[in-house]
């Protein structure tokens, strides 16, 4: 449970930060992608507490639990998107090209320095 209240945490800010820095670019991105990039960060952002809540009234030491496995959560997902990034890469045999390689590291600055 903790882990996914710790997930929950993340998925809500992707879905803040693609409102509010980043611009869904029809060069980069389709139309019909960028739509439904916003609609799932719009849903993401929605449902943000319901695990939390859930979580509130199951563990009487949330907080202490929440806090200790933060860390490993966030080094677990990081390993986890950058692995899976690679797979899909080399699977598609797609080359970055510095465009693709600056859109996505402009979406992914504020979270990870």
């Amino acid at each position: 449970m903790t882990a996914t209240v710790c997930l929950e945490h993340f998925t809500a800010l992707f879905g803040h930060a693609l409102f509010e820095h980043v611009e869904l670019n029809q060069d980069i991105v389709p139309k019909d992608m960028a739509e439904l990039f916003q609609w799932h960060a719009a849903e993401e952002i929605e449902h943000k507490n319901v695990a939390f809540d859930v979580f509130q009234k199951v563990d009487k030491d949330e907080h202490i639990t929440r806090v200790t496995l933060m860390p490993i959560v966030t080094a677990l997902l990081i390993l986890f998107r950058n692995r899976n990034y690679d797979v899909n890469v080399s699977r598609q045999k797609i080359h970055e090209t510095s465009k693709t390689t600056k859109a996505i590291l402009r979406f992914c600055h504020w979270f990870v320095f």
